[in-house]
């Protein structure tokens, strides 16, 4: 196999940029050792990175204990550019606007609003002219990239099949760039919590992020990478069967998991129960209140979701398992609940915890999704060391 040394260089560049990302404050030395490349090499990538704008030196380090000149310290510039992100849930439409380190300087949600191919460009058009100009006023490149985070399957950014809304029939990528002068991409959003994972809370090299919302699916982490599978199908769960020939589901199939434990199949089912459309909020008072109905629909939540997640441990082996959804913030004693439903030779070397990053998790995976586009690096690691 023949590698030209043009491609060499760019690997290197990541690799050094990757290193100094990651440590924040550190001298060309440092990154020689960590790397294994040469000194020359090294101040060579650093002179071309610092003319980018996307290193700058922050001053002069302690000298060795042998003496000689004070090193001169890295850091990266994170205010060089920003990115916007979106998660186009089924009834509501989050965003944030950050910078390249993953600090959000702006961000705004708007509930029961029901995106479809008619509103969402427009939308999203919408929030990119309030964003722009902000970045364009406090960086050196503006907006970097957009991700939209699509509750469905994505492949090769395009949108492949959407279960709660129609953005499937369309190219949504092709007609946002007709309008921005920007890169925009789509991912799913389960895959981009896990991202976010991987990129901000932990350094586990295998983990699972479960989202827990309209539909369930699971963002699958791989030696710190994120594996999609086939046709960007990994991690599906939502849409394995649970009850053979049970309930019909908008993929075609009957039975599907997230037909009987997502969080708006319980909402759907408790709806029914009493009559009338029923709230989050509603539903959980009734659940503290020890409403009975209300009791066995997360009783039954909880078991059925053991079941998927028992599923994932054998088929991936994590080191951990986020979970993450409204509803396990609202009542986080469903966590307990699961396990006490996982088979105990299941639970040996997995760890099952509440995501620390709540509901912004997909906003801060498309965050970094767009970052590493445009840093053309392959790992960004942003989590902060006890």
């Amino acid at each position: 196999m023949i590698v030209d040394k043009y491609t060499i260089r760019k690997q290197n560049e990541a690799t050094v940029l990757s290193q100094i990302i990651k440590y924040e404050q550190i001298s060309r030395a440092e990154v020689s050792k960590i790397t294994n490349l040469n000194k020359a090499t090294v101040s060579e990538i650093t002179a071309g990175l610092i003319e980018k704008k996307l290193v700058h030196e922050l001053g002069s380090g302690e000298s060795s204990k042998v003496g000689g000149r004070k090193p001169r310290i890295l850091g990266f510039n994170k205010r060089a550019g920003c990115s916007i992100n979106v998660d186009l849930g089924y009834n509501y439409v989050s965003s944030s606007l950050t910078f390249l380190n993953g600090e959000v300087y702006q961000a705004k949600k708007e509930k029961g609003f029901y995106i479809n191919q008619q509103t969402v460009v427009e939308y999203v058009m919408n929030l990119v002219d309030d964003y722009q100009p902000l970045a364009e006023k406090m960086t050196e490149f503006g907006i970097v990239g957009m991700t939209l985070a699509i509750h469905g399957t994505v492949n090769n950014n395009k949108i492949i099949f959407t279960p709660y809304y129609d953005l499937d029939v369309m190219d949504l990528v092709a007609a946002l760039e007709e309008k921005v002068d920007f890169h925009v991409y789509v991912e799913n959003e389960a895959n981009l919590s896990a991202v976010a994972e991987a990129t901000f809370s932990t350094n586990e090299k295998m983990l699972v992020s479960v989202n827990v919302y309209s539909g369930i699916g699971a963002g699958v982490i791989i030696n710190r990478e994120l594996y999609k599978g086939k046709d960007g199908n990994s991690g599906e769960i939502g849409h394995t069967t649970l009850i053979p020939k049970g309930k019909i589901c908008p993929c075609g199939n009957h039975g599907c998991l997230e037909q009987y434990c997502s969080q708006k199949a319980v909402l759907n089912e408790y709806a029914q129960h009493v009559g009338k459309e029923v709230s989050l909020d509603e539903f959980v008072a009734a659940y503290r209140d020890n409403d009975d109905y209300a009791v066995k629909l997360i009783n039954g939540m909880c078991f059925d979701l053991s079941i998927g997640i028992n599923n994932l441990i054998c088929h991936y082996s994590p080191n951990v398992i986020f979970i993450n959804g409204s509803i396990f913030r609202r009542i986080p004693e469903m966590l307990d609940f699961i396990h006490h439903s996982l088979k105990p030779s299941m639970q040996k070397t997995t760890r099952l915890v509440h995501s620390s990053l709540g509901d912004e998790a997909t906003l801060f995976g498309a965050a970094a999704h767009s970052i590493k586009k445009f840093l053309e690096i392959d790992e960004l690691n942003l989590v902060k060391e006890e």
